[in-house]
This record gives C-alpha cells, sequence and structure tokens, in this order.
C-alpha cells in the first residue's frame, strides 16, 4: 500500500452512561487510567472505584447486559493504584467474568464471579489452569492461581478457604520491615539492588525433553510449571527467572551496549580516547518491552547532556534462546525517527513512564502489509512501526506514521490479539488503524449492511458482485486484510470483467433511491418504494453527500487492494459503450459535484410554486421531486438560466461551460423519455400478441405489422453491440414469431441470436445453417461472435473445427484454448510453450501450474524436434513445485501461501521457498536440506550464471540458520570436547556429503566458511568456534573429494576389464 496514514477509528459504541459520569469531573482533578484484555473486557480505574464492562459491537449490545459496568471497591491502601495490578479473566461455563486485583500493599482481592461477593483470602489449589502474574517494582515475583470449585467466599471476610486464589513466592527481595517495603514501592529500589522492575511476562521455553508433555499436568502444579519462566524488565538489565524451581537463570546489563549503538549512530562517537568525555556524559533509559518471534524488542531511550537534553529513542531485538545461556547482545537494533512534535527530555524522565510498547498477536505472527505493526503509544500521540521482515543487524524499519490525540485527555492503552487501542476521556474507546490516506473512518463507523438494487443479467454476475461487495463492506469497516483475501478471491472465482463488476457497482451507489428517512421524520411518506433495505447505509447522512462519500470510498478501495490498473479495459455502461472504466469513474466523480446552473433552476421553479422552506431536514431538491407531474419545469427553468447567463457580462469560458451542461442535460432527458416510451409501448403490443399467435384475429395482425415497424426503427437506432443477443427479438421468438426474429435478426446483425436458433436443429443442420450464415453475411464480426459463442458456452469440439484466418486470430489472443488447438494439430512444439507461457502466468494455484507444465513436458516431448533448452526449463519449473509440496502445511500457513477463502496454494519462487525452509518452527536438518535441495534447483537452471549474488546470499542464509538453531550448544561446546556433532549444522554438513547430489554440485552447496564466522560477531570471537566451524567444513570437502576420486578408480577399473575380454568402451 502505496500511501497511508495512522487513525483513530472510533469503536462503533461510546463508553456507558456510568462511567461517562465518572469522567465527567473537573479536569484539574481528573485522574484515571484504563485498559482492556483480548478477552473482551475493560477495566477503568479512578481512586478505589473500579468500573468494569464487555466491550462489544452495537448489535451485540442490544441483545446483551453485560455492557452496563460493574462498581467494585478496592482494598483499602495509601498509595495509588494502577491497572497492570488488576486482571480480568473469564471462565469455562460462566457467563461472568472474574476480577483479582492486587493492593499497592500486597492485599490481593479476589471475585471469582463478579456477580457475587470477593475474597481477600490465600487459599489451597492444586489443579487450577488459571495463572496471573504479580510483580512488584522491587523485582519480587508472585504467581496467583485461581479455582472455581468448592463453595464461594464469605464477601469482604478475611479467611482459609478451599476455593479462591493461592499465592506463591517465586523469587523475593526480602525486607526486614514494613517501612524498608513500602519505600521500595514509593521510590524504586535500593542500591543494593541495582535495578526497578518496569515490566514482567510469563514465556513458555520448552526443552526436547518435555515436547511430550501436555500442556497442564493434572497431578502436580509443578509439573505444570516446568518450562515456564519470567521474563523481567529491568531499568538496567533484563533478567529471566524460572518458576519451578523458583531462581534467578540469567541476568544482561544491556545499558553499557546500547550506549555503543546510540553513540554510533546519534552522535557518531565512536572508541576513540577523544570521544570518551563525551561517551560519559551518554543517559540511558529502558522504557517497554514486547514479545516478538523467539524474543523481545525493547524500546530504549538515550540522551546526551553534553550536547542536548533530547531524548533519542531506538528498538532493540533480544532473542531468548532458553534458560542456561543468555543472548548478551542486540540481534537487531534500529534509531527512531518518530515524526512527531512531541519531545522528551533528560530534566523530566518520569514522562517515560507514560510510553508504551504494543504489538498485536496478528501483527507478532506476519509481518503483513495491511497490518498495523508495532505500535509506540505516548500521552498525545501514537506511533506505528513497520518491523522489517529479519530483525537482523541495523536494518532500518518501514515508514513511521504518526497520529495526535493531544486535544483530549489520554486515559490508556492497551491491544488484544488484532489491535492496539487508545482510551480517551472525550472521544471514547478508538482503535489505532493504518489505512489508505483519504480513509473516511466515520464513514466506516456508519455502514452496517450494502444491499444495493442488482442489475445482472445472470446468475454468475450476481456472485461476483456479491464477493465485490462483501469484500468493499470490509474495506469500509476497515479490516483490509479480510478485504484483500474477498478480493483475491474474486479475481479466481470471476466469470465477468472486473473492469465491469466496478463500473455497475458504482453505477449502483450514484443512482441508488433509498427509502429517505427524512420525509418520515416531517409526517411525509416516500410515495415510491426504494429497491434498498431500510438498514442501508444511505439512509445515515444526506443522500447527496453520502454518495460521494461512498463512491470517492469506493475509488479508494480499488486503488487499494490493486484493481485500478484492470480499469483501462472498455466496458459497457448507460453513458458509453466505446470507453474504459477508469474514465466512466472519473466521470461519475465529476457529476457528484454541485452544478451552480441546476441549483438556480430548482429554486426558481420552487419560487413560482411559492413553495415554503421551512424544515431543515429537506432541501430544495426534495421539495421539487416530490411533485414528479411538474418536473417538466425544470426543463423551461434550465433554458431561461442558460438565457441569463448568456447575457450577463461574464467571461466566454463561463458561457460555453453553460451551453455544454445545459445541452448535455436536454439530451440526457430526451434519451430517457425516448427509451421509455418504446420500451413501454412494445411491451404493451407484446403483451396484447402474445394469445394471439395464429394471426386469425385482424387486430392482431395489424399489430404486429405495427410491432414490426416499431421494432425495425428501435434496432436501426442502436449500436452493433446493442443488438447482439437483442431482447426486442427475442420477444418475436418467445410469443411464437420465430420467422420475424429470424428476419429481424439477419436484417440487423443480431448474430447471437442466430447461433442461438440453430442449438434447436439436429447436428448435421445446424452445421449447414451456420456455413449459410458464414456465407451470406461474410463477415469478420459473425465468425468472432460465433467463436466468442462456442469459449462460452464450452463447445471447444465446435471451436476446434473451425479454420480460417479469423480463428487463427481468436486463437492466438485465447491461450488458454490455444494449446489445445495446437496440440489438436500435433504442433506439439508450440503447444509445449503456449503451455510452459500459460504455466508462468497462473500465479493463484500452485496445482494448476503443476498440471500445465506436466502437459507442457509431454507435448515437448512428443514434437519432432525436441527442443533442449525448453524442456530444461520445464523440469525446472516442476522441480520448484515439487519443492514447493514437501513443506509442511503449518510453514505454508505461516508464510500467507494458502488462501484463506478458496484453500489453493499460491505458487512461490525459489528465494520463498527457501525463506519458508529456514523459518520452519521445527528449524531441524530436514528443514535446512530441503532449502539445500532448492537451491541445487535454481542452480541447475541456465539462466543462473546472471543471478551469482542472489544465490549466494540464499546460500549463506540456509546456513546462517543451521548455525543459529543451535546457538546456546555452541556456546556450551566452545569450551571443549565433541558435543558440535550434534549440532544441526554438522549433521546438514553429513547429509549434503551423503546425498545423490553430483560431487561437483556437492561442493557448490558447501559453505563459505570465512563469511559465516562473520556474520557471527557473538560467536565469531571464539576461537574454538571458528576452528570447528572450518575443520568440519574442511572433512565434508575432503569426503567429497575422496568419492570422486573412489568413483573415477572404479569406473578406471571396469573400462580396463571391458577391454581386456575384448568389448569396446
Amino acid at each position: 500500500m502505496s500511501d497511508e496514514e495512522l487513525l483513530l477509528d472510533s469503536v462503533e459504541v461510546d463508553y456507558p452512561s456510568l462511567i461517562r459520569e465518572a469522567l465527567s469531573v473537573d479536569s484539574a482533578e481528573f485522574s484515571c487510567s484504563a485498559s482492556l484484555s483480548a478477552n473482551g473486557y475493560v477495566w477503568l480505574l479512578t481512586g478505589r472505584k473500579l468500573f468494569v464492562w464487555k466491550f462489544e459491537d452495537e448489535v451485540q449490545i442490544i441483545k446483551s447486559a453485560s455492557y452496563v459496568p460493574y462498581l467494585l471497591q478496592l482494598p483499602p491502601s495509601g498509595l495509588p493504584y494502577t491497572v497492570r495490578t488488576i486482571r480480568v479473566f473469564t471462565k469455562a461455563r460462566s457467563s461472568a467474568p472474574g476480577v483479582i486485583a492486587v493492593s499497592p500493599e500486597g492485599t490481593i482481592r479476589y471475585w471469582s464471579n463478579i456477580n457475587r461477593g470477593y475474597s481477600d483470602s490465600s487459599v489451597d489449589l492444586e489443579r487450577e489452569g488459571n495463572e496471573f502474574l504479580l510483580s512488584t517494582t522491587t523485582g519480587s515475583f508472585f504467581l496467583l492461581w485461581l479455582d472455581t470449585s468448592g463453595r464461594a467466599p464469605t464477601p469482604g471476610k478475611r479467611q482459609k478457604m478451599t476455593c479462591g486464589i493461592l499465592s506463591r513466592p517465586l523469587y523475593t527481595n526480602a525486607r526486614r520491615n514494613i517501612g524498608e517495603r513500602m519505600s521500595s514501592l514509593l521510590f524504586g529500589d535500593t542500591a543494593k539492588h541495582g535495578s526497578r522492575l518496569l515490566k514482567a511476562t510469563l514465556v513458555e521455553i520448552m526443552n526436547h525433553a518435555d515436547e511430550g508433555r501436555s500442556a497442564i499436568d493434572k497431578d502436580s502444579i509443578e509439573n505444570h510449571l516446568k518450562g515456564t519462566y519470567i521474563i523481567a524488565l529491568k531499568s538496567k538489565a533484563v533478567q529471566l527467572y524460572s518458576i519451578e524451581p523458583s531462581a534467578k537463570m540469567w541476568s544482561v546489563d544491556l545499558k553499557q551496549q546500547a550506549a555503543e549503538h546510540f553513540a554510533n549512530h546519534i552522535w557518531n562517537l565512536h572508541s576513540a580516547p577523544e570521544h570518551s568525555k563525551w561517551r560519559k556524559e551518554i543517559r540511558i533509559w529502558l522504557v517497554d518491552c514486547v514479545r516478538a518471534s523467539n524474543g523481545i524488542i525493547i524500546l530504549m531511550g538515550a540522551a546526551n547532556n553534553a550536547v542536548s537534553t533530547q531524548i533519542h529513542f531506538a528498538l532493540g531485538y533480544l532473542p531468548i534462546n532458553g534458560p542456561e545461556e543468555a543472548t548478551e547482545h542486540f540481534e537487531w537494533f534500529c534509531v527512531l525517527k518518530l515524526p512527531s512534535s512531541e519531545t522528551f527530555r533528560s530534566t523530566e524522565e518520569d514522562s517515560l513512564a507514560d510510553l508504551s510498547l504494543h504489538l498485536p498477536l496478528e501483527s507478532r505472527q506476519c509481518w503483513h502489509e495491511r497490518t498495523e505493526g508495532l505500535i509506540i503509544v505516548t500521552r498525545h500521540f501514537a506511533h506505528s512501526v513497520r518491523l522489517p521482515q529479519f530483525l537482523q543487524g541495523n536494518t532500518d524499519v518501514g515508514p513511521i506514521h504518526s497520529v495526535s490525540f493531544a486535544d483530549d485527555v489520554f486515559i490508556g492503552s492497551a491491544c488484544d490479539a488484532r489491535f492496539c487501542y487508545v482510551m480517551l476521556k472525550e472521544n471514547g474507546i478508538s482503535r489505532v488503524r493504518l489505512l489508505p490516506r483519504g480513509f473516511d473512518a466515520s464513514l466506516a463507523r456508519s455502514i452496517s449492511t450494502v444491499h444495493l438494487a442488482s442489475h445482472s443479467a445472470d446468475d454468475t454476475s450476481e456472485v461476483d458482485r456479491g464477493l465485490l461487495a462483501d469484500a468493499f463492506l470490509l474495506f469500509a469497516k476497515t479490516d483490509l486484510r479480510i478485504a484483500n483475501e474477498r478480493v483475491q478471491n474474486l479475481l479466481e472465482l470471476r466469470h465477468s470483467s472486473v473492469a465491469q463488476l466496478c463500473v455497475n457497482y458504482a453505477f449502483d451507489i450514484v443512482d441508488a433511491i433509498p427509502n429517505d428517512e427524512r420525509w418520515h421524520a416531517v409526517g411525509v411518506h416516500t410515495r415510491r418504494k426504494s429497491a434498498l433495505a431500510k438498514s442501508s447505509f444511505l439512509l445515515k447522512v444526506h443522500l447527496d453527500e453520502q454518495k460521494k462519500k461512498v463512491l470517492a470510498m469506493f475509488v479508494l478501495f480499488i486503488k487499494s487492494m490493486g484493481l485500478f490498473a484492470k480499469l483501462d479495459t472498455t466496458v459497457h455502461s448507460p453513458l458509453s459503450d466505446s470507453r474504459s472504466a477508469r474514465s466512466l469513474l472519473a466521470e461519475l466523480a465529476e457529476k457528484e459535484q454541485p452544478v451552480t446552473y441546476f441549483d438556480a433552476a430548482i429554486n426558481s421553479v420552487l419560487h413560482q410554486r411559492e413553495e415554503m422552506l421551512t424544515v431543515d431536514l429537506l432541501t430544495p431538491y426534495d421539495y421539487f421531486f416530490s411533485r414528479l407531474s411538474r418536473v417538466d419545469d425544470l426543463l423551461d427553468a434550465l433554458l431561461l438560466e442558460e438565457e441569463n447567463l448568456l447575457s450577463a457580462n461574464t467571461e466566454l469560458s463561463e458561457k460555453l461551460l453553460c451551453i455544454e451542461e445545459v445541452g448535455a442535460a436536454l439530451v440526457v432527458f430526451v434519451n430517457a423519455i425516448e427509451q421509455h416510451r418504446e420500451q413501454a409501448l412494445l411491451d404493451v403490443i407484446f403483451d396484447y400478441l402474445r394469445p394471439r399467435v395464429d394471426g386469425s384475429d385482424r387486430t392482431g395482425s395489424q399489430l404486429r405489422s405495427h410491432v414490426v415497424a416499431l421494432s425495425s426503427f428501435v434496432l436501426a437506432q442502436q449500436s452493433h453491440s446493442e443488438r447482439l443477443g437483442s431482447p426486442i427479438i427475442a420477444k418475436f421468438i418467445n410469443i411464437g414469431e420465430q420467422g420475424i426474429g429470424t428476419d429481424l435478426a439477419k436484417k440487423f446483425h443480431d448474430y447471437r441470436t442466430l447461433i442461438e436458433l440453430t442449438e434447436t436443429l439436429s447436428d448435421e443442420k445446424r452445421r449447414c445453417e451456420i456455413e449459410q450464415y458464414k456465407s451470406y453475411f461474410n463477415t469478420p464480426e459473425f465468425l468472432k461472435v460465433l467463436h466468442e459463442y462456442y469459449l462460452q458456452k464450452g463447445q471447444l469440439k465446435r471451436l476446434l473445427q473451425e479454420e480460417g484466418p479469423k480463428a487463427d486470430e481468436f486463437f492466438s489472443s485465447h491461450s488458454a484454448v490455444n494449446w489445445i488447438r495446437e496440440i489438436d494439430r500435433g504442433q506439439f512444439d508450440k503447444a509445449s510453450h503456449s503451455l510452459k507461457s500459460l504455466a508462468q502466468r497462473r500465479d493463484d494455484d500452485v496445482v494448476a501450474r503443476k498440471n500445465l507444465l506436466s502437459f507442457a513436458k509431454l507435448a515437448a516431448l512428443c514434437a519432432d524436434e525436441k527442443d533442449a533448452e525448453l524442456l530444461d526449463e520445464i523440469k525446472g519449473g516442476l522441480r520448484l513445485v515439487a519443492h514447493q509440496e514437501n513443506i509442511p502445511i503449518d510453514v505454508l500457513e505461516r508464510t500467507n501461501a494458502l488462501s484463506s477463502v478458496s484453500g489453493k496454494m499460491r505458487p512461490m519462487t525459489a528465494e520463498q521457498i527457501i525463506s519458508a525452509s529456514v523459518s520452519d518452527p521445527r528449524c531441524d536438518c530436514d528443514c535446512h536440506f530441503r532449502a539445500l535441495l532448492t537451491l541445487s534447483s535454481v542452480l541447475d537452471e541456465p539462466a543462473s550464471r546472471s543471478h551469482s549474488d542472489l544465490i549466494k546470499s540464499l546460500k549463506a542464509k540456509i546456513w546462517l540458520s543451521a548455525i543459529k538453531a543451535d546457538t546456546s550448544l555452541w556456546k556450551q561446546l566452545c569450551t571443549g570436547g565433541d558435543g558440535h556433532k550434534r549440532t544441526v549444522y554438522c549433521e546438514l554438513l553429513n547429509r549434503l556429503v551423503e546425498s545423490n547430489l553430483s560431487d561437483a554440485r556437492k561442493l557448490e552447496l558447501l559453505p563459505n566458511v570465512e563469511e559465516l564466522i562473520g556474520c557471527m560477531t557473538e560467536l565469531g570471537r571464539n576461537q574454538r568456534f571458528a576452528f570447528i566451524m572450518r575443520s568440519e567444513e574442511e572433512a565434508a570437502r575432503h569426503e567429497v573429494s575422496e568419492l570422486t576420486k573412489r568413483r573415477n578408480e572404479q569406473m578406471l577399473r571396469g573400462r580396463e576389464i571391458a577391454v581386456a575380454h575384448g568389448f569396446a568402451y
């Protein structure tokens, strides 16, 4: 998506009235915070009052009572509460949620059901699956379990019970008295402990020995907690704690290495002695972190007081390899240039506490261009950061977009699986959305459903139109990713032109007539029942303004979904049959602009009628068109306005424009009247003629002659394309006058009707009739219509029997059937080229591409002269498809290669197959060997020499991934031993040596060891690691050479034996 902007998309519903009342306090005394969770609940905190309600859409609220907020009282405390120590959770078989709230002093208040009382006591529980992590600012951690069994607690009473919560210390910084503990909570940790806790989160790190273990062991909480760890972000370091047993596993001080990165990238300060005094002035703040991939992304700030007090920000990615060994260096570091006017100063470092980092689960699982990516929220701005696909080195992030809410009071921010939300005092809850520039978020909020009147002539077009309408509705509701999937499904399944679909839909938008509720508001009911349902989105605001908005949104939808390039095709429309869809959409947009002459003419007519325009809801247009019997007054008024303008002292260009627009309006009036009268009169006569087919009635005979004359007049005024399949001629045939219909079809060249009439004949008579028509018309247009008819009806046998230059021209422009004709004629070499070209263009279905390539291979093998180069290209394409089919389904789903709508798998390039293979979560020798085999197929291609740089890059990527798969094991083995034989790197070397590939190819695929060591900066400095890398590669290379030597010796001995026995070799 080329041009985007960050918007606040307000949710469908406002705050409940009770929340609005709580927020209506004086701004000087206003102090509250809020958050929401993925289970759909929002909680707002003001003092000791906690409000909880379900975040639902507008339709669900009508049927639900959960939108009314619950009001809960928190335990007394001398310190302020924070939403971070409150959690709302849901339980199976319960419609109401539960709540846990922890006071700063450590009192835990637990509502097992929000409709019941609370309990402040700790209880014993050993079999509950719900877990909550409680952390204090001093770096102490407690784990809370929930239970739903047993009796309910007595409200407000502290007691020992068999149900409720269990608080278990995991890791504590012990204090001797309450005074020291409160001091730590207020002012952070002392120098003894060195760092204040900023954020803690639970993660699961599974060992190979634990992979068969179920997620929850019913017999023991200790077994359940194995493999679960706590990542703690402190003000100076990142630490990992285990839960079972309770212990600190490792700690990494990040401030020093962050300072090195900031010094190099911001202030260009290196390790030179003359820069030391400047580097000492650098201050570092760790602000927030989120889980991403197999590690965490950390938001950091830095300021150099020797230069300025301004704080600069950056993101760093720290992989979490396991509990045994910490990753001591950032794998990715990028300085951010936030495009807002908001500035943070080192003298006001408390303001950093207002920054938060969010990464919705959908953005975390796939770096999709239609997601918002990483969201940074401050008190006045939200920033969207598109992360690079690979978090390595100093790769820059994508464009950063910002949206301001400085004119409102910020309450809180949070995210669920899909979106990041911002909660504001006045504007309520809003999603932070990255949308195409010009997107009307207010219009998206007002759209509930689209039920425009259909103008499709057949069921297949209606199916296509339904897919387009569905995609547009999803787009208007800001669900761009699913809308794009619907569009792709439309492109796969459509039966009609995309340009024609878009134009028809645009005309539906512009020409639709709603049940206008403004008339009902003043007690007047519409005289004409609309084709739209009452829920139509065109009822929300004034009709003209809404049509402009919807049409502009539809054009934006076309551009955003990549359909704009398909609008150059000539399409049929009420305006013209010889113009492109793009020009017609442009004209519709122009027609939506107000014309002053029409406004003046309307006002003039109403003044003559002495209409009183007293109701604000109605416009002059409403009053004018309320009296359809006087609509012709507009013609006189328009001519009068034209005469007045021409006689006035105005510019010549303005006079010419007036003549053009008024003349065009009059032409539209005349055409509409003629078309209506002609069609209406013909319908009346045909209805009268239907029961009088035999012609015995004298009146019927006269009417028959009249309708033939009228029909001839109408057909003569129509264009050639309008006469094909003429409904007027079809009516003669339907009433039994086939002779008259045939004569009219011949006279006015309605080729399609004549061809359709031959379908009722026997095959021999049909062929004779078609040949007579070819001789009778003797025009290329008849042959073109005939060939298109055969293709449309799927009559390939008849189509293949067509001969001549026009048939050759038709087949050459329809590659989907041209290859069948070439095979039918025995032109296998041409058919193989056509099939290969067709397969390359088939980028939506890998199975279809495989079938086309297989047919191309068979055709090439059947050719009299084999084209070796073509065969190699076809085999290369088939090998690539085979490599893609070997990728596990879960990996393909992760890379978006499978369509969620059609279930088809799109073909992938060699680079995409290799990337998917090395990103396999199993990260074993098999997936890396698949990647090497794919690379080997690339090397077989004749064009591989021109892509040497790409091939080198792909090979390095495969071997780097193999090394990184065992990073923690490499660190352990660097001290000695031969355990490195178990690494993926060594297994992959052995697998390559033992494979069936040629010896020359094996040598080509062996890694460039020095390049790999240079890339592994953390391990490359370890001499033993470098020695193992070189020695294993050298051993593999030597073994390949030995295999080649032994194979050559065997061939030589075989030749000598053959010669000795008198055989020619």
